[in-house]
């Protein structure tokens, strides 16, 4: 089957290509994961060329970037579900892009769970459409 992990991070990197692409200087990017597993596995999909942060959550804690990609597939989705449903851990992975946020993950894994229930229901309103 396919692997969720794998799939994520070759997402994340497609995004961080397509910003790059589009005039945003991989400095001014930044991915941030709820596991350091998922840092390794990150670096392997980027091409060796592009030197960039990725941080856990707890390691992005007062640190910025003007995009941040929040990637939050895993193959253990009980295990992200319990992180991403922590308010103060939600509160810093959220709150790291100046200007432009980018969540990579299963809708469907996280719509049922508050918060992010209420996160889907806010985030249709705001933009119009949320991708799925």
């Amino acid at each position: 089957g396919i692997n969720a992990e794998y799939m994520g991070a070759a997402v994340v990197a497609q995004a961080v290509n397509a910003l790059n692409d589009n005039g945003v200087d991989v400095e001014r990017i930044g991915i941030v994961c709820p596991f350091h597993a998922q840092i390794a596995l990150l670096r392997t999909e980027l091409p060796a060329s592009i030197t960039m942060d990725i941080w856990t959550i707890d390691q992005a804690q007062g640190r910025e970037k003007d995009c941040i990609i929040l990637s939050l597939v895993h193959q253990d989705a009980s295990s992200v579900m319990e992180m991403m449903c922590s308010l103060p851990r939600l509160n810093v992975a959220m709150t790291r892009a100046r200007t432009k946020l980018i969540i990579v993950g299963s809708r469907s894994s996280y719509e049922p769970h508050w918060p992010w229930s209420q996160f889907f229901e806010h985030a249709a309103s705001w933009v119009g459409k949320v991708a799925t």
